[in-house]
C-alpha cells in the first residue's frame, strides 16, 4: 500500500485524525475522524492517547506516517531578533539555544526546541493610524484601519520564531501514545501547523484563530510560513461553565442551549428578540477577556515583528457561536470570516461530506506539514528523534530479493548485447578489410596479412608505419633548432619535409659584426645540437645582393623515416 501521512490532534473535547494520501500538488485527503474523549479522572492526555489507539489500530501493519502536535499552552513560543543577517543553521541553533535559555525558566539540557526564520518585513504603511489603547465596543466602520500599539521598526538583521518545551513533557506524551502502539514520527508544535492549512485558503498576511473547547490558537502568517503563534487560555469551555453556573444548569443542558440560543450581537447583527438580547449581553462580558487577549496578541505581534492580519479566519467549534464574526471584527477593528464550505470542499475532497475543516483544522495542518517531507517546528530533536524501524522489510525480503535479481539478470542482459554488438562490428570490419584486399592484392587478407605487406618486419615484429613525427611536429622540431636572432640573421624561402629528410632553401643576411657566411654556419652549430638534424653537408650558398648568401640545406633526420607523410611549407 502507499504510504499515507496522518495528522492527530488530540483536543481537548475530541481527538482528530485526518488521513492524507501522496498528491501530485499536495495531499490528497482521504479519510477524516473524529470521536470524542470520554470523561474520567485520568489525565486528559493518558484518556486522549487511548483514543488514538483505537483510531490508528486499523492502520497498524501500514507502512504510514504519524504525525502529532502537542498543545499551544504546553509550549513557549517566542520571537528572537539577531543582528546578523545570515548564517549557517547548526551556529543560528546554537545562539536561538543560548536565546531561549536566557528568557525560559527551563536549562538547554532539559529543553528541546524548533525555530524558523520569519519572513522580511516590508516598509510599514504611511496610512495605518496609531492608536494606544485598548479597544472597546466600536460603532460604526472605520474609514481607515486602526493600528493599536507600536509598531516593529524594518529588521536589520534576523528575526527567528522558536518553540520550546520541557523536555521531560515530550517524553510524557510520546510514551503516552506509545502505550498505545503509536509512535509519531513528528511532534509538532502548535498552533504553528495552521500556516500550510491558512496558504491554502489565502496568500496573504491572514491569522487563523481555532476558537477551541478549552484554549484558543492563533497564528499569522504569510506564504505558509508562521509568523506570530499563541495559545489563549480561553475556548468554548469557559462560555459552557460560566452559562450553567449563572443559570444553575448542569453542563451538558448549559453546552445544548449555547448550541440552540447561544448568540453575541452587534452593530451588523443586532439582537431581534429580549431573549436573544440577555443571551447576548452575558455572552459578551464573558467573551471580553478573550477579546482583550486577540487584541494584546495582535499588538504583540505587530509590536515584536511589525506584521499585522489583513483578516482572521475562524475556525473550531467554538466558532459556531451565532454572530462570533461580526462581533469579533466589530471588537478589533479587523476583517473576520469563517472557514466556509467551499473551502472544505477544496481542502478536504470527498471528506467533506462525513466532517467539517472548522473542527479537523488543526489535524489537516499537521497532516499537510507532514507530508512537506520537512515539517516545521518538529519538537522530536536529539535524544527524541525518531527512530526509523527497519522491521518492515523482514515481510518485503521476497519482494526485494526478486527486484534484485531482476536488476541483476537485466544487467547480464545488457552486457552479453554489448558484446553481440562488438563482435559484430569486428566481423564487419573484416569483411571490409578482406574484400578492400582483394582489389589491391588479388586476395583476401587478414588485417595482420595487410599489415605484413605495407609494414616492414624488425624480427619478425610489424613496425608500425606510422611516422613517429607527422611533418607539422618535423616543421616545430626545425624551428625550435634555428639559432637565436643575435646568431644569425636568416630568411627561410621554403621547407619541404620528407620521410627522412628536410630540404630547406633560405637567405643570410650580415648585422652588427656578423657575416652572411658566419650566420650559416652558426645555423650548422645549431641544427647539430639537435637529435633530429645531425647528419647533412655544409650548405652550398651564392653571393646575393646587400651582402647576402643564397644557401640550399639538404637535412638527413632519424625523427620521421617510416611511412609517407610529408608537408611542403613556403
Amino acid at each position: 500500500m502507499a504510504s499515507r501521512v496522518l495528522g492527530v490532534d488530540l483536543g481537548a473535547y475530541s481527538v482528530k485524525v485526518v488521513v492524507t494520501s501522496p498528491g501530485f500538488r499536495q495531499a490528497l485527503v482521504s479519510e477524516v475522524i473524529e470521536r470524542r474523549v470520554p470523561p474520567g479522572d485520568e489525565p486528559h492526555l493518558v484518556r486522549a492517547a487511548s483514543v488514538v489507539g483505537e483510531i490508528l489500530a486499523r492502520f497498524r501493519g501500514d507502512d504510514d506516517s504519524v504525525y502529532s502536535s502537542i498543545a499551544g499552552d504546553k509550549v513557549f513560543l517566542h520571537v528572537l531578533e539577531f543582528g546578523f543577517k545570515s548564517l549557517r543553521r547548526a551556529d543560528l541553533e546554537r545562539a536561538v539555544g543560548g536565546e531561549l535559555e536566557g528568557v525560559l525558566p527551563i536549562d538547554l539540557e532539559d529543553m528541546v526546541f524548533a525555530f524558523e526564520q520569519i519572513p522580511k518585513l516590508a516598509e510599514p504603511s504611511k496610512d495605518l493610524e496609531i492608536v494606544d489603547e485598548e479597544p472597546t465596543l466600536v460603532s460604526g466602520v472605520q474609514t481607515q484601519p486602526v493600528v493599536h500599539g507600536r509598531v516593529a521598526d524594518v529588521a536589520t538583521g534576523m528575526w527567528v520564531l522558536a518553540a520550546a518545551t520541557q523536555r521531560s513533557r515530550a517524553e510524557e506524551f510520546l510514551v503516552a501514545l506509545r502505550g498505545h502502539g503509536v509512535d509519531p514520527r513528528g511532534l509538532l508544535a502548535s498552533p504553528a501547523p495552521y500556516a500550510r492549512l491558512a496558504e491554502k485558503i489565502d496568500a496573504g498576511t491572514i491569522a487563523l484563530v481555532d476558537v477551541g473547547h478549552m484554549r484558543t490558537d492563533f497564528c499569522l502568517s504569510r506564504g505558509g510560513k508562521p509568523i506570530y503563534a499563541r495559545s489563549i487560555a480561553r475556548g468554548s469551555h469557559h462560555l459552557t461553565r460560566a452559562m450553567a453556573k449563572a443559570w444553575n444548569l448542569d453542563y451538558g443542558r448549559a453546552e445544548a442551549v449555547k448550541h440552540s440560543d447561544g448568540f453575541v450581537a452587534s452593530d451588523a447583527m443586532p439582537a431581534t428578540s429580549e431573549n436573544a438580547a440577555r443571551i447576548s449581553g452575558f455572552l459578551q462580558r464573558e467573551l471580553a477577556p478573550l477579546v482583550r487577549d486577540l487584541h494584546r496578541t495582535i499588538k504583540s505581534c505587530r509590536a515584536k515583528t511589525g506584521f499585522s492580519p489583513e483578516r482572521l479566519l475562524l475556525v473550531g467549534g467554538g466558532s459556531r457561536l451565532a454572530g462570533l464574526p461580526a462581533y469579533l471584527e466589530e471588537q478589533l477593528q479587523v476583517p473576520v470570516a469563517l472557514v466556509g464550505q467551499e473551502h472544505s470542499i477544496h481542502l478536504l475532497g470527498p471528506a467533506a461530506s462525513m466532517a467539517s475543516l472548522d473542527t479537523s483544522a488543526l489535524a489537516l495542518g499537521i497532516a499537510m506539514d507532514g507530508a512537506s517531507a520537512k515539517p516545521a517546528f518538529d519538537l522530536r530533536q536529539g535524544a527524541l528523534a525518531f527512530k526509523a524501524d527497519l522491521s518492515f522489510l523482514r515481510t518485503k525480503v521476497r519482494s526485494i530479493a526478486a527486484a534484485l535479481v531482476a536488476i541483476m539478470a537485466f544487467g547480464v542482459l545488457s552486457a552479453y548485447t554489448g558484446v553481440r554488438k562488438l563482435r559484430g562490428a569486428e566481423e564487419t570490419l573484416d569483411r571490409r578489410v578482406a574484400l578492400e584486399s582483394a582489389e589491391a592484392f588479388g586476395e583476401q587478407l587478414s588485417a595482420t596479412d595487410v599489415l605484413e605487406r605495407v609494414g616492414p618486419v624488425d624480427g619478425g615484429r610489424i613496425v608500425n608505419p606510422v611516422p613517429a613525427m607527422t611533418a607539422y611536429d618535423m616543421l616545430l622540431a626545425f624551428n625550435e633548432a634555428l639559432p637565436a636572432k643575435d646568431k644569425a640573421v636568416l630568411d627561410i624561402k621554403t621547407v619541404d619535409i620528407k620521410p627522412g629528410k628536410v630540404l630547406v632553401k633560405a637567405s643570410s643576411s650580415p648585422f652588427d659584426e656578423v657575416s652572411a657566411l658566419q650566420g650559416i654556419k652558426n645555423l650548422e652549430e645549431s641544427l647539430k645540437a639537435s637529435k633530429c638534424f645531425k647528419d647533412f653537408p655544409s650548405p652550398e650558398s651564392q653571393p646575393g645582393a646587400n651582402d647576402t648568401r643564397q644557401f640550399s640545406l639538404t637535412i638527413k633526420s632519424t625523427c620521421n623515416q617510416q611511412g609517407a607523410d610529408s608537408g611542403h611549407v613556403n
